[in-house]
């Protein structure tokens, strides 16, 4: 019962922060005001708030997408990742080897004029694609180096321990037709772009359905994960705690006790001479024969007097 509290009690704190996130993100899309494109890239800081923070929407213009380079997908924008993992006796190691971003030239359009938007730091974007995948260099790649291939992405491996695994892990914004954005108004004719310490927030979701989505989950995740933490912190409380069992030693009496202080006794010099024969204690001890007594001789008879 204690580890399935301690496992209730984390899963509360991922889904309290993960509350907190979503609170975070409400109140963003709540405060950027949300801007008509075309209104945005002529006026642009002129029509954000007060803090610089904008919001948009409309039709994806997007003239050249990017493809990605693990799965060859069109998007507006991907990153990867690249690590390299080994063993060093016990420990196990991690090297990151590459990461990229990289983003698609595109605009949005609700019919006023386009706005750019520049993705290039990446965000909080959705619908987003993730692949994983892992390959080994083989012995003799771990030792001289070679190259390894994730469809249309190679790279020349290092000379890593042997039995080096290589990983990558590759996140893609396929191309939607239509996006919410919200970030930081450059000047005139700029673009909407990740503000300098936030992410940029890019959704097929409209404004208000994202609104919406954020709000209703912030307060599902922060209430069910007070609550999980709250049970399992007392499943973990009254989880019943080990005792150590007393030792199964017996315990000395008061007679062992003094016999045990007392001093080994002298041996005694007066006894048999060592080259003397001992007695066998093996054998058994004979019963001691009676002495027997020889018989008196008659008395001889009186010889008659002359």
């Amino acid at each position: 019962m204690l580890e399935f509290g301690m496992v209730a009690v984390a899963f509360g704190i991922i889904g309290v922060i993960w509350g907190i996130f979503q609170k975070i993100k409400a109140g963003r899309v709540a405060g950027a005001p949300l801007a008509k494109t075309g209104d945005a890239a002529a006026r642009g800081a002129a029509a954000a708030g007060p803090k610089g923070a904008i919001s948009a929407q409309g039709n994806v213009v997007c003239p050249q997408p990017i493809t990605s380079p693990v799965t060859g997908t069109a998007c507006l924008f991907y990153e990867l990742k690249c690590t390299a993992t080994w063993k060093e006796g016990e420990t196990t190691r991690t090297k990151e080897i590459h990461k990229e971003k990289k983003a698609a030239p595109f605009t949005i359009d609700d019919g006023s004029g386009p706005v750019a938007v520049d993705a290039r730091e990446g965000g909080d974007f959705e619908p987003t694609k993730k692949h994983e995948e892992t390959k080994g260099a083989g012995l003799l790649g771990s030792i001289i180096g070679g190259e390894i291939a994730f469809g249309s992405y190679r790279f020349q491996t290092g000379m890593f321990a042997a039995g080096a695994k290589y990983t990558v892990v590759e996140e893609v914004l396929p191309v939607q037709q239509h996006l919410y954005a919200c970030g930081k108004a450059e000047g005139a004719g700029g673009a909407i772009s990740a503000p300098s310490w936030r992410q940029l927030i890019l959704s097929n979701k409209t404004r208000d359905e994202l609104l919406a989505h954020a709000t209703k989950s912030s307060k599902m995740f922060l209430i069910g994960g007070a609550a999980t933490f709250v049970v399992g912190g007392a499943l973990a409380a009254l989880a019943p705690k080990s005792v150590p069992t007393a030792s199964a030693e017996p315990i000395p009496t008061a007679a062992a006790t003094a016999t045990a202080a007392l001093p080994a006794a002298a041996p005694d010099d007066s006894a048999a001479p060592d080259d003397a024969e001992q007695p066998d204690p093996a054998a058994p001890s004979a019963a001691p024969k009676p002495a027997i007594k020889p018989a008196s001789k008659p008395a001889a008879p009186a010889k008659p007097k002359k």
